[in-house]
């Protein structure tokens, strides 16, 4: 639909056929606003919105029970406690949640001193011990979880916490982030509370961060990777080690010399607009029948005295010192601890800025892989004799998200490590290899079959030829796509959040600072994401203005050598092996809506995208100076809108935008947003995938417009003009098609650093989940369902395309 849309704007603007043809236009359009709105109809304003910083089977076996028994709708969203924190701080997002649930109570302790905790109007029926619950009512303890270990059973399991040191576990710990986590809080507040001092609680982070494997944002997380077989340690509550263990994995919990503990709360947040009910909610969930729903999803132990089984009594039960039990004083050193492990891991107060100079340099050199692999390509493509075949293979890693071909990439016969550095090279260099194949073919064409030919009939010696003509287009177009996907590659955080170990990544940083709103991440994200592009984009734009400016418009099937034929083939090989391993390894998804939003999502981007591109390049009189200002811009854009993208529109549409005190526009970010977060996704992947749209739709009308002007000018009606430029604009069309496709389908930046609210979500966001809590079968099945659903939107493009063409054929015969 969006193809024909364009190619109907491009080809008959200002005629009268355009004028009885809008439909072109306006179904695209409509379609679109009939899926938002049903998609909107199936998930309605929710009656209690509770944020859940525990495992989301225990906040949603009680909400579930709650929903039994009152009639209402309740909605958990999932988030780690410190960015949970962070999220019921910001002033923009008061109101959006009216409870918060799970997480250590020492978080909770923070909230109520700075005023996000409201009081409960009187105290519900509960067994809670006095010490497990805020004295002013604000929070209540309901579940607790003993800070252990999580080993593998082939492993040699640390015998004390000061064992963790030991350069024999280097690389070998799974350790949540303390930036992001309430498990990694408490971590930090026992080694301290059994250290005694911050001197030494500073050298001990600093021993153990040399032995930790990956670092990971939620608590729950570690123990999966452990059970995964990823690495053989993790440090973690043990109720999260048990149920791995329930489940049949080989792993089990280890107490150490000195046991943490957690208690998980839960408070009525400030400023909610159902109060009555949620204090109705807050009643059931302290509840003893509450506590024992929550125990039975998540094998916690319930905080009530009655209950069997409950926290204090396996606290009784172990010889060792208990760290934790003072939860106020562990409460107001909190924040301390936290940020003196800030500064330990970062260096700095400004990581983004810190991580910047290796971040670049792994990028580029992804961006040098992924260039000389979609060269190969381009060269088999323009020289090769199966086109078609070649440029399949060259779009095919758009089928699956980067997550997916690094998580295949850690199966034999590869067996990349999870956390080194080459799997963040090669996934990166995969991932994004069709738009490396998308710029080596345009800096080929800058080498028409016409200049072959003439070149051989000078007698020119086919070494000649290729060292005069080709060989410097090729090193131009390698050196374009390199800076092209390195700049993407170190805008996208999605990978370096799961992958590559516990070094320093800055996308991933700008992301975590987002999340837990580090002062002046947003801004230096800004600066630093564009400012780059604009650098770079500098001399970038020469050389594309340059190569679009010269491309060919006839072109002679000429082929020099057959050679470069077998190049795409050769490279194939890996390819198809990663795709056979993600087939292999597929399991059975839940159903959800995923797919649904993600495919309304696509369906609007790529069709808004390619109509504003048509739109904005035919308002513009392409000449020298104005086609690269354009060139420029979209090139800026491009490679700054995965961060800067994703950071523009969350940062100021959380709340409503106001001006002079009078509100103009809701929301469209967060659980209370228009769409609870769908538009805003939207509009993010929008900002990303329509430069790339503009430089398609400029490539595509200096490819027509001498062909237009030559046969108007030989007196051809519109529509005979139009089918003689259809075989033409086709294939390119199709081409930025399924380049804008693959964009929003397999990639999570933008929309990662945007909070889709609600039951909704993405299909790249899904995927990302399952891989870093090592749920890889699920992965690789919903990659799949993801690579089906791009072939067939591309093969239903391609479909309506030649209908329309035949009909123009047909219209234009009549009329000859």
């Amino acid at each position: 639909m969006a193809v024909t849309s364009v190619a109907a704007m491009l080809v008959f603007m200002n005629s009268r056929w355009l004028r009885r043809h809008l439909w072109l236009i306006v179904v695209p359009i409509i379609v679109v606003g009939i899926v938002g709105v049903l998609l909107a109809a199936r998930d309605p304003v929710p009656d209690l919105t509770v944020l859940c910083s525990n495992k989301a089977e225990a906040c949603e076996a009680v909400a579930e029970e709650f929903e039994a028994t009152r009639g209402v709708d309740v909605l958990v969203v999932r988030m780690p406690t410190s960015q949970a924190l962070a999220r019921i701080s910001s002033r923009q997002v008061r109101g959006e949640f009216d409870l918060w649930m799970g997480g250590p109570a020492e978080a909770y302790t923070e909230a109520a001193r700075a005023g996000l905790l409201r009081p409960v109007s009187g105290e519900p029926a509960n067994s809670i011990p006095a010490g497990w619950k805020d004295p002013q009512l604000r929070w209540f303890g309901v579940y607790g979880g003993v800070l252990s270990l999580c080993v593998a059973n082939d492993a040699v399991a640390p015998a004390s916490w000061q064992d963790l040191t030991n350069p024999s576990y280097r690389h070998a710990i799974a350790m949540p982030n303390p930036s992001t986590s309430g498990t990694a809080a408490t971590y930090l507040w026992s080694q301290f509370e059994r250290l005694g001092s911050l001197d030494a609680a500073r050298a001990y982070y600093t021993a153990v961060g040399k032995n930790v494997g990956t670092y990971t944002n939620s608590g729950t997380v570690p123990a999966q990777l452990v059970a995964g077989g990823r690495l053989p340690v993790a440090v973690t509550f043990d109720p999260y080690c048990l149920a791995e263990q329930g489940a049949g994995k080989p792993v089990h919990p280890v107490y150490l010399d000195g046991v943490g503990f957690e208690i998980g709360s839960v408070g009525v947040l400030e400023g909610t607009k159902r109060a009555e009910l949620a204090e109705a909610f807050l009643a059931y969930a302290i509840s003893d029948d509450g506590q024992r729903k929550s125990a039975s999803a998540s094998l916690q132990y319930p905080t009530s005295a009655t209950l069997e089984g409950n926290l204090r009594t396996r606290l009784d039960g172990f010889a060792t010192p208990i760290f934790g039990e003072d939860i106020a004083r562990a409460g107001r050193h909190r924040a301390e601890l936290i940020a003196l492990w800030e500064r330990v891991y970062f260096g700095t107060d400004q990581p983004y800025v810190a991580s910047l100079p290796r971040s670049v340099a792994i990028s580029l050199a992804a961006g040098a892989i992924s260039a000389a692999s979609g060269m190969a390509m381009a060269l088999g493509y323009r020289f090769g004799r199966f086109r078609r075949l070649t440029a399949l293979l060259a779009l095919a890693p758009f089928l699956f998200p980067p997550a997916t071909w690094a998580l295949a990439l850690t199966y034999p016969p590869f067996s990349l490590d999870a956390d080194g550095t080459a799997i963040i090279l090669i996934a990166n260099s995969i991932s994004l290899a069709p738009i490396a194949f998308a710029v080596s073919a345009l800096a080929l064409s800058a080498v028409s079959d016409r200049h072959l030919i003439e070149a051989r009939a000078l007698g020119v010696r086919p070494g000649s030829i290729l060292a005069r003509l080709i060989a410097p287009q090729v090193a131009r177009g390698f050196a374009i796509a390199t800076a092209v996907v390195g700049l993407l590659a170190l805008t996208d955080p999605s990978l370096t959040l799961i992958f590559g170990g516990a070094h320093q990544y800055f996308a991933s940083e700008v992301l975590t600072g987002m999340q837990t709103s580090r002062a002046g991440t947003a801004a230096a994200a800004l600066l630093i994401s564009i400012g780059i592009a604009a650098l770079v984009s500098l001399p970038l734009s020469r050389a594309l203005t340059a190569r679009i400016g010269r491309s060919d418009v006839v072109s002679l099937p000429y082929r020099p050598t057959t050679g470069v034929g077998a190049m795409p083939l050769a490279l194939a090989v890996p390819l198809v092996a990663l795709v056979a391993i993600v087939a292999a390894h597929m399991e059975s998804l839940k159903p959800s809506l995923t797919v649904a939003s993600t495919t309304t999502i696509l369906i609007l981007v790529v069709t808004a995208a390619l109509i504003l591109a048509g739109l904005v390049v035919l308002a513009v009189r392409i000449r020298a100076r104005s086609l690269r200002i354009v060139v420029y811009v979209a090139l800026v854009l491009l490679l700054s809108a995965q961060t800067a993208g994703g950071v523009l529109v969350s940062a100021p549409h959380r709340g409503w935008l106001e001006f002079a005190g009078t509100s103009l526009a809701p929301p469209i970010v967060g659980v209370d947003s228009v769409y609870q977060g769908f538009f805003g996704v939207a509009l993010a992947y929008l900002l990303f995938a329509l430069p790339l749209a503009i430089l398609a739709m400029i490539i595509i009308r200096l490819r027509i417009d001498p062909l237009v002007t030559s046969m108007h000018d030989a007196g051809a009606y519109r529509l005979r003009i139009a089918g003689e430029l259809l075989p033409v604009v086709v294939p390119s069309m199709t081409i930025a098609v399924a380049l804008l496709t693959g964009l929003v389908l397999t990639r999570s930046a933008p929309a990662i650093f945007i909070d889709l609210g609600g039951r909704l979500s993405l299909t790249p966001l899904i995927i990302l989940d399952h891989v870093s809590a090592a749920e890889d079968g699920q992965a690789f099945t919903l990659s799949i369902l993801t690579g089906l659903l791009i072939v067939a939107l591309v093969a239903a493009a391609g479909v309506l395309w030649v209908q329309v063409r035949r009909k123009l054929w047909k219209s234009s015969s009549l009329n000859v």
